[in-house]
């Protein structure tokens, strides 16, 4: 779903709603903390759960300096679309890259071998018209050509 939000904008979001809304945080072994922002019994955002697939999955190499990264755009973010395309600082943001596999459940998935004890800025290009981040990522950097920011995976 291509919407222009970064990381700023949407915790001034939920800091304004949370003023009005409950926020509940939950733990769960060993899994990540979940928090559900509640609006009238709207659920806002919800962190991954222990049964969902994370969107980067990291295998480093003994044989090798390097790390291969499994980067998983999921269904709910990229809404309806066709294609995507995994543009990034390891391949020079060539938005003309093939495209990430799609798979049955509606997710998009794609492995690059990256060099270890490096970070790269990343995106995913969607339908050939809208950017969409990776909200699950290792981090977030603003881009230099726009006022948006561009995810982050670190190996």
């Amino acid at each position: 779903m291509c919407k222009t939000v970064n990381k700023y904008d949407l915790f001034q979001n939920i800091l304004a709603t949370a003023h009005h809304s409950r926020i509940f945080f939950q733990k769960t072994a060993p899994g990540p903390l979940i928090w559900l922002l509640f609006n009238r019994n709207l659920i806002v955002r919800t962190m991954a759960t222990d049964e969902q697939i994370m969107s980067l999955k990291k295998q480093y190499l003994k044989s090798k300096p390097v790390c291969k990264v499994t980067f998983r755009l999921k269904a709910s973010e990229a809404g309806k679309a066709a294609r995507a395309r995994l543009v990034g600082d390891f391949n020079q943001w060539d938005k003309a890259v093939s495209p990430m596999r799609k798979l049955k459940n509606g997710d998009f998935t794609q492995t690059v071998t990256l060099e270890k004890d490096h970070e790269y800025a990343f995106r995913y290009w969607v339908d050939d018209k809208c950017w969409e981040n990776d909200w699950e990522a290792d981090g977030y950097q603003r881009s230099p050509l726009s006022n948006e920011d561009n995810s982050v995976v670190r190996v």
